[in-house]
């Protein structure tokens, strides 16, 4: 199974980035867009894993966030990583960042000390609107400035990347809720 540890995203949020999607890419020359069921934040990407493993991921993800309670992001702008002549464009993160970072740390450490592989390359968080994204033009169309997105995080998902018909779909296995906010 092809897993990743996510935040789902609200349908509102999801629409407002689809919005925002659609704006980005109208001069784009190719892309491949997120789609809007699939819009989400990794934690940590996990890759091809054992059915075997799913309670012990299970586990590592309740010892975690046992000790997180829900929390706001701010989505302040889009912004792309450039790869060659393509770029991933993605929201980008403000409030809520720090904590962001830490809970991926504090889950990325849980999985090593468990013995479960997963990508262990830096984290940025982001929540990513489209791949391989070319523009016609030499200015890329990426950038739209200060939006201002607030999500409440409330719960963490351990997801399935799959094709269902052929089409890309990320399925939640496991969902911990986080403690309500104080």
């Amino acid at each position: 199974m092809r897993l990743f540890i996510g935040i789902p995203l609200s349908n509102e949020t999801r629409k407002l980035l689809h919005d925002l999607q659609l704006k980005i890419l109208q001069n784009a020359q190719t892309a491949n867009p997120t789609d809007i069921q699939n819009m989400h934040l990794t934690l940590a990407f996990l890759g091809e894993t054992e059915v075997s493993k799913l309670d012990d991921l299970q586990n590592v993800m309740q010892n975690v966030l046992s000790n997180y309670s829900s929390f706001n992001i701010d989505i302040i702008k889009t912004s792309a990583f450039s790869k060659g002549n393509e770029y991933l464009v993605y929201g980008e993160i403000d409030s809520g960042k720090p904590l962001l970072m830490e809970l991926a740390n504090s889950i990325r450490k849980e999985l090593k000390d468990a013995g479960i592989s997963f990508e262990e390359g830096p984290f940025t968080p982001h929540i990513t609107l489209a791949r391989r994204v070319r523009y016609v033009s030499s200015t890329p169309s990426y950038k739209i400035n200060q939006i201002n997105i607030i999500e409440t995080i409330q719960q963490i998902c351990l997801y399935e990347s799959t094709r269902v018909d052929g089409l890309l779909t990320y399925i939640p296995l496991i969902t911990i809720p986080l403690n309500e906010s104080r």
